[in-house]
């Protein structure tokens, strides 16, 4: 496989509900993306491989395998999977023994905060020779790993081995700017390296919270700019670069916290998530009647697309008939906003559908050790 048969990238935790949203995906879908996957604890799984195992079961194409580094789903053997001795012995050690599971694995170099530039290079050097290619994400805001794309760029073998994903992570209107002009800068730099490199640019601006984003009295139904959709197609698209985002998952990881119940179902459209959210009016009624409530008000939204092929709409379609199952928690719902997001970013893609350009931003770094 090449790199530049894909059109998105979409970076998925090894979670529960965002491997279901996965495993339910078209099988022409599955083939038409690149997920970078980031091993993280699944439920009461939090040995590496395990998890691993839990993917393989939901996605068999080709993948790039990563590990998460939000500490409350991190794997048992992170520090040491992340242990940068013998140019990362640990983690090649690891990415040969899954690949001896699927063949089809991608490896992601690592880069931690104390590597040394030495140790950093004969592990990319040696996953490409292992591999056959090799991927490395990087924050363009962080000093470090901005030269460490520069660096990963020259030190190649065969510059069609290498995938760079640039990673904006979570993203808000007050820095979407920045993040634009960070990624702009570092694309730049990276196609004076080699203008045939393989670039992905990635971010999510999917919000914690939903109630700022409401359009009406009732706080009932909302909408939320893709930011990362725009900017992507504000640099040039795909004529530039491959997309990536998180698929409608926070770019940082949140723990649960105790709050007010609300029934939410999300549905993407070109450039925007549209929600419909319903609270319980005494703490006694039933759940699942609020998510038929507000299945029926997406279905009757005029983006709700008819022709749609997705599990996810199947699922929303069966709650709105009051067929809900075991869809009766927000953890459940988070599966199909997944599943949607993804089909549906395929579809808009492939169909050329650009999102809102952007002008006049800054540059901002991250305070962060240089090699």
């Amino acid at each position: 496989m090449n790199f530049n048969e894909y059109l998105y990238v979409p970076t998925i935790r090894t979670r529960l509900a965002e491997m279901q949203g996965v495993a339910e995906l078209k099988s022409n879908t599955k083939q038409k993306i690149l997920p970078f996957v980031e091993l993280s604890k699944a439920h009461q799984v939090k040995q590496a491989d395990k998890v691993f195992e839990k993917w393989n079961k939901a996605f068999l194409e080709p993948a790039i395998i990563s590990i998460a580094n939000d500490k409350p789903i991190r794997v048992e053997e992170y520090d040491t999977l992340l242990e940068d001795s013998n140019n990362f012995k640990n983690w090649q050690v690891f990415l040969d023994q899954l690949a001896n599971v699927n063949p089809n694995i991608i490896p992601a170099a690592q880069i931690t905060s104390n590597c040394s530039r030495r140790a950093f290079l004969a592990q990319l050097k040696d996953l490409e020779s292992r591999f056959g290619r090799v991927v490395l994400k990087v924050n363009p805001r962080s000093k470090r790993e901005y030269q460490a794309a520069i660096y990963a760029a020259s030190a190649i073998t065969s510059i069609e081995k290498l995938l760079i994903i640039i990673e904006n992570g979570q993203i808000t209107p007050e820095n979407q700017n920045k993040s634009l002009n960070s990624t702009t800068t570092l694309l730049n730099a990276l196609r004076q390296e080699d203008q045939s490199l393989e670039i992905v640019t990635s971010a999510s601006s999917f919000p914690k919270s939903f109630p700022p984003y409401t359009t009406n009295k009732a706080k009932s139904y909302g909408e939320i700019p893709i930011l990362e959709w725009q900017n992507y197609h504000s640099f040039g698209g795909k004529d530039v670069a491959i997309y990536g985002d998180h698929a409608s998952i926070h770019a940082m990881f949140y723990e649960a916290r105790r709050a007010t119940f609300v029934a939410r179902v999300d549905y993407p459209t070109p450039g925007t998530w549209i929600f419909e959210r319903r609270q319980l009016e005494n703490k006694d009624d039933p759940r699942d009647v609020k998510y038929t409530e507000a299945s029926r008000a997406i279905i009757q939204n005029e983006c709700w697309d008819e022709e749609l092929e997705a599990w996810g709409k199947d699922i929303i379609i069966k709650s709105a008939e009051g067929i809900l199952d075991k869809f009766k928690s927000q953890s459940k719902w988070i599966s199909v906003r997944v599943n949607l997001h993804i089909e549906r970013t395929i579809e808009f893609l492939e169909q050329d559908i650009i999102g809102v350009p952007l002008s006049d931003f800054d540059e901002t770094w991250e305070e962060e050790g240089e090699w």
